[in-house]
């Protein structure tokens, strides 16, 4: 079980607790941290796999953060979501 599964968990539980305790009422903000938890999950099961965006290889500047490809017109990497700044169009 990796950390995140152990923290959706212990969050879940907390949640149940509480519930019980507040008549049927759930916290705010436990949910709050089950839904963040559940998000970075979902990150991390893509991470590394390859997301058939439209990049174009043959381009000559690259995101200076995370080296993916970019097309001159980008204001932003599609990868990373880094803004594409104009010393890097220059390149």
């Amino acid at each position: 079980m990796t950390d995140t599964e152990k923290a959706i968990k212990h969050f879940e539980s907390l949640q149940k607790r509480y519930t019980t305790q507040h008549k049927g009422e759930q916290c705010k903000f436990v949910k709050c941290a089950i839904e963040a938890i559940c998000e970075k999950q979902e990150r991390e099961k893509w991470h590394g796999v390859e997301h058939g965006l439209l990049t174009t290889w043959e381009t000559p500047i690259q995101c200076h953060n995370c080296m993916e490809h970019l097309s001159l017109d980008w204001s932003f990497c599609p990868e990373c979501g880094t803004p594409i700044e104009n010393n890097e169009r220059e390149e």
